[in-house]
């Protein structure tokens, strides 16, 4: 039996609980938050009439979001357009987010950035209610569909992304530590400039513009297979004293070992909020990943721009 909504709500703490673990004491801020959801590219879809009546469903179902989760201050509901998409903001200081569906058939939610306790408490109240919101608009959007069809996702996706700098070490003389010292734990060899596998080090880093790594994983979740991934990038600006960190949860459709393919169930997954934010993002990749990474470092974090 699936549990309901509201059953699912119980599993997310408050933020003084999620926050106990000591990676919290360097990662104050979240830079970037997204939710996504790709629906088949019909071109009924994205013609500019339709698009106008779509503009008007993803108004009516954020104003009712706002309604459900008690957010309420309707009149910082605007209408957004651009070349690509049509959407809504809520321009509400605390709870600020971004609705929008793409000529492209993707529906996102997004957030900039903010400290992590104020985007965790914006989760708590927004991510109970979007399922619902998808509900509505695939509704809306299979009744534009001619002939008439039941449509589904072909993926939906959390993205977590955080910007980590200035890096020193713990102690009495404390120093700076470059990027690539952080990221040498992962990754220990670049190309040299024959091609040939060098050990990285600071020696190094005059030729390297950007170093990167990218891992994903499989794991069984509600709904199916979900596929993480962990992406640090190390650019070599702020003399490589900086770390660009992205992790993303991701449903889609994945062969099994017979060559078959599984379709993930959306609804579950998107109805299972509680597990992108705490099982994956909090246990996995702060708590596991990112602590081992940026061990016997300490750091800071930033909501927007580098200072």
């Amino acid at each position: 039996m699936n549990p309901s909504d509201d059953d699912a709500h119980e599993f997310l703490v408050e933020w003084e609980k999620y926050a106990h673990l000591p990676i919290f004491e360097h990662l104050s801020s979240i830079n970037y938050f997204q939710l996504s959801v790709q629906f088949p590219r019909f071109r009924a879809w994205s013609s500019a009439d339709q698009m106008h009546g779509v503009a008007d469903c993803l108004y009516e179902e954020a104003y009712e979001l706002l309604t459900r989760s008690k957010l309420y201050r309707y009149d910082e509901l605007r209408r957004t357009t651009g070349s690509h998409f049509v959407g809504v903001h809520y321009e509400d200081a605390d709870t600020d987010f971004h609705l929008e569906l793409t000529t492209g058939a993707e529906l996102i939610l997004r957030r900039q950035g903010s400290s992590m306790e104020r985007f965790y408490q914006w989760y708590m109240r927004i991510m109970p209610e979007v399922h619902k919101l998808y509900v509505k608009v695939r509704e809306y959007l299979e009744r534009l569909s001619v002939p008439l069809r039941d449509i589904g996702p072909a993926r939906a996706g959390f993205v977590f992304r955080f910007i980590l700098y200035d890096f020193r070490t713990v102690g009495r003389a404390s120093e700076p530590v470059k990027n690539s010292t952080i990221l040498g734990s992962s990754l220990a060899k670049v190309p040299g400039v024959d091609g040939k596998l060098l050990d990285l080090g600071s020696s190094r880093l005059g030729d390297l513009g950007r170093i990167d790594l990218a891992v994903s994983r499989w794991i069984d979740a509600p709904g199916g297979s979900v596929r993480e991934i962990y992406k640090v990038e190390a650019p070599g600006n702020l003399d490589y004293g900086a770390l660009w960190v992205e992790f993303t949860y991701i449903a889609e459709t994945r062969d099994d070992s017979s060559g078959k393919r599984q379709q993930p169930d959306f609804s579950e997954f998107l109805r299972r909020y509680d597990h992108p934010v705490t099982d994956f993002l909090r246990d996995r990749a702060l708590n596991g990943f990112l602590s081992d990474l940026t061990s016997h470092v300490s750091f800071n974090s930033t909501p927007g721009l580098l200072p």
